[in-house]
This record gives structure tokens, C-alpha cells and sequence, in this order.
């Protein structure tokens, strides 16, 4: 009996992960039986290898709304995976949060705030090394999104890309084959994934229009 509840224990926390709920709590062990503890135990290393279990949510230390009854519903889920991050070179952080927030920004849920769905949701939307990462954080290290969105870039927007893109910039020169509004787009990107590029404002267009 002990196994039995352990077992649907387990399967219902991974079904609230599924469903972006918190995990329910464990049940309680059995009056008189001697053997509980150890098969719990036992049962515990077993769900350690379940994907999407406790220790991401362990990372988070954020206030819970006052109501409890809210649901994220499983098409933004899907929604969020269908658009993840997995840390790979080529990818945009600075992209993918603006796509993250865009996705986050078309539901809402009476009682629940923007930013505690958000921490919910961006989980599901890391994946690879991305997820690694996450998982690798210090416990309750998150407390707002804010941070959270901090601490994602802070990683995956090295020093070094934010000195590739600057050098692009400031040596930015159309190509033979490229027309001026397609070099034009091509240097808005640039600015666009570097917030930090160090031109005074205004700067970066002037330096456009120079060479053309």
C-alpha cells in the first residue's frame, strides 16, 4: 500500500509540472508499518530521474498568489516549449525573453500577477543546456522575475558576444551585394542585440548614414 501511494504521490507531481501547479505534498506514511520510511526512500531515488521534477522549483523562492485555485492552461505551455532556448551559440537571449514575455503577455489569470506566471512558465521554455543552467542554481536564489531574467542573461549574454557585437557595429560597412534598407536591417539587429553597445543615442544612425 505504501508503494502504491508513493507511486500516484509521484505521478501527481509530475502531472502538476505538466500543468505549471505546484506539486501537492507527500502523503502521510502508514500507521504501524515498520517498512514505510525505507520504501519511501527507495521510491524517492526512483523519481529523481523523472524529467521536470522539484529541483528547478527549488530555485524559486517567490510569493504564491492568495488564491489557489488559478490554472495555466496547457495551449501556453505548449505554446512556451514550441519557442525554447537551449543555450546554443547561435541563439538571442535578449530574443528569446522578448518572444517569452510576448507569449506571457496573452493570458492572465484573476488574482495571479504577470510576474508570478511568468517564473512558472520560463522553465518550460529553456531547454539543453539552458535547462541544465537553471537546474544548477542556488536554492531560492530567485525571488522575483526580474531576477530571474537577470540572471539568465547575465549567463547567456557573455562578455565576449557583447564585444563581437559591438565591433560590428562600429566597423559596420554595407555589403557589394546589399541594397541600403537590407544593410539598414542588418544594422538595426545589431543594435537591437546589443543594449549595451556604448554610442551616445542618435550616434549609431549618424555612423550608418556616413558611409552611405
Amino acid at each position: 500500500m505504501a508503494d502504491e501511494a508513493a507511486r500516484a504521490h509521484a505521478a501527481e507531481v509530475a502531472r502538476a509540472q505538466e500543468e505549471g501547479r505546484d506539486p501537492p505534498p507527500p502523503p502521510p506514511n502508514p500507521a504501524g508499518d515498520v517498512n514505510a520510511q525505507p520504501k519511501l526512500e527507495h521510491l524517492q531515488s526512483e523519481t529523481m530521474t523523472l524529467p521536470m521534477l522539484s529541483s528547478w522549483i527549488e530555485t524559486l523562492s517567490i510569493h504564491h498568489p492568495a488564491r489557489n485555485d488559478y490554472e495555466i492552461k496547457p495551449q501556453i505551455i505548449a505554446l512556451v516549449r514550441q519557442n525554447q532556448f537551449n543555450g546554443l551559440p547561435a541563439e538571442h537571449p535578449l530574443d528569446h525573453i522578448e518572444n517569452f514575455e510576448e507569449i506571457c503577455s496573452t493570458t492572465r489569470s484573476n488574482g495571479v500577477s504577470a510576474d508570478y506566471l511568468k517564473c512558472k512558465l520560463f522553465s518550460f521554455s529553456l531547454g539543453d543546456k539552458a535547462s541544465r543552467w537553471l537546474k544548477s542554481l542556488p536554492a531560492h536564489s530567485i525571488t522575483t522575475w526580474d531576477e530571474y531574467k537577470a540572471a539568465f542573461i547575465n549567463h547567456f549574454y557573455t562578455k565576449q558576444r557583447s564585444i563581437s557585437v559591438r565591433n560590428k557595429i562600429s566597423t559596420f560597412r554595407q555589403a557589394n551585394n546589399e541594397s541600403f534598407y537590407e544593410a539598414l536591417d542588418r544594422f538595426k539587429e545589431y543594435i537591437r542585440d546589443c543594449p549595451n553597445h556604448g554610442f551616445n543615442e542618435g550616434k549609431p544612425m549618424e555612423h550608418l548614414l556616413s558611409w552611405h
